[in-house]
């Protein structure tokens, strides 16, 4: 389990756009918590197993723990709505120069 999770903490987390504060605060919230840590891994196990296709389901199973950790940093974020207008009125023009 422990290694299906290091592979899915690569490829979801590291290959997301986190600032070094939401990255460490992933970290202490799966590998960093002595006590959430365990539980994690054990949760994993349970939602799957040893076989192949229970293997396939721990994979799902932390998938989504890590998708919802990493969305959840995202939706933190404050984007100020002058910003967004304004990324939103660049990308019209654009649109409009290239057709």
């Amino acid at each position: 389990m422990s290694r299906i999770l290091r592979e899915e903490f690569i490829e979801i987390v590291l290959a997301t756009p986190l600032s070094q504060e939401e990255f460490e605060d992933i970290i202490d919230h799966t590998f960093r918590d002595e006590k959430n840590y365990p539980k994690l891994l054990v949760n994993m196990f349970s939602a799957g197993g040893r076989s192949k296709e229970g293997l396939k389901k721990s994979r799902e199973y932390i998938d989504e723990i890590l998708t919802n950790m990493v969305t959840a940093k995202f939706a933190e974020r404050d984007l100020p709505e002058s910003k967004i207008i304004e990324a939103v009125k660049q990308e019209k023009d654009n649109v409009f120069v290239m057709a």
